[in-house]
């Protein structure tokens, strides 16, 4: 297999090839690829479908998709406590509280516990709709990873 890219991008590559494996790079981006269709593939309701891939192709993938939206909510709409509970769960979960399951169970710890009645607005609000359920962990994952991170530089930066 050929992959083209421009010269530009060949030349900024070529600084880094001694330190870069760009086949392993390319590989992993494949997966990335792969991984998106098939989550997109499981989604039946064509209106769904349509705009769950128009949010994500708009982001650049699955993961991309929710890591940019754990940063735009961290940024614009998370309350520091809604923060400070995500942050401290994972790291009870690190040390064995169950990790998050799915976008309810990420609710339920940003809300302060699975009865608050905002548990599904907030669910609904933040995360949306169109993801299949069998992708909700991973997704949440890379949500949370970057709302901490915000979180991180911002507590660093005071």
């Amino acid at each position: 297999m050929n992959i083209y890219v421009s010269d530009s991008l060949r030349d900024r590559m070529r600084r880094f090839d001694n330190r870069l494996n760009w086949s392993q790079i390319a590989a992993a981006a494949f997966e990335r690829a792969l991984d998106d269709i098939e989550r997109l593939d499981k989604i039946v309701h064509p209106t769904k479908r349509r705009l769950a891939v128009s949010r994500i192709e708009r982001a650049g993938g699955i993961e991309r998709h929710a890591t940019q939206l754990g940063i735009d909510w961290a940024e614009n709409d998370a309350e520091d406590i809604e923060l400070r509970r995500l942050a401290d769960y994972v790291k009870r979960a690190e040390r064995g509280v169950s990790a998050i399951r799915d976008f309810r169970h990420l609710a339920a710890v940003v809300c302060g516990g699975p009865d608050e009645p905002e548990v599904w607005d907030w669910s609904r609000k933040v995360i949306g709709h169109g993801i299949p359920p069998d992708y909700e962990a991973v997704y949440a994952a890379a949500f949370i990873k970057a709302a901490l991170a915000v979180l991180t530089a911002t507590d660093e930066a005071e």
